[in-house]
């Protein structure tokens, strides 16, 4: 069932569906109050884990060392995590983080649009556009149209 619309602790708005892997689902959204440095109306990710994640005691360890790693560290090159949370949804309990929203396509789309790529292609890319790596999936590989390429651990 998508989220979209639904609201998480009268904080953040789910406004579209971006992505899913294992053991989440991605959406933009749209804070309705300040959070964790946030104010409102600013545009964030949401990773929205699914349901049967905590009956695992190593994934909920996983999604706390990367809430901590991801939100303790600062610098132009990684994707920032702002927040963490679990949220009761239909009596069902799901964390979430708060993450920085990517603006640019994933490695797979670039490729799919500009298949096959060139050698002089990709030392322009160095030059203009920089890809911000989110996990190692072929989905998370993003262009973007900044100077700063972006890291972080965060699998979806």
């Amino acid at each position: 069932m998508r989220l979209e619309g639904q609201t998480i602790d009268s904080s953040i708005r789910l406004e579209r569906f971006l992505g899913e892997g294992a053991s989440a689902e991605v959406y933009s959204g749209i804070t309705l109050k300040e959070i964790s440095g946030l104010a409102p109306n600013d545009h964030v990710a949401v990773k929205v884990y699914k349901p049967h994640i905590l009956e695992y005691p190593n994934e909920r360890t996983r999604i706390e060392q990367e809430f901590r790693a991801g939100s303790s560290l600062r610098h132009p090159n990684l994707l920032s995590i702002y927040s963490k949370g679990l949220w009761l949804f239909n009596s069902v309990v799901r964390p979430y983080l708060v993450m920085e929203l990517l603006d640019g396509k994933t490695l797979r789309q670039f490729i799919a649009v500009h298949h096959p790529i060139a050698e002089h292609q990709i030392i322009s890319f160095s030059d203009h556009e920089v890809i911000r790596h989110a996990d190692s999936s072929w989905n998370a590989l993003y262009f973007v149209k900044t100077l700063a390429l972006r890291l972080t651990a965060t699998k979806i």
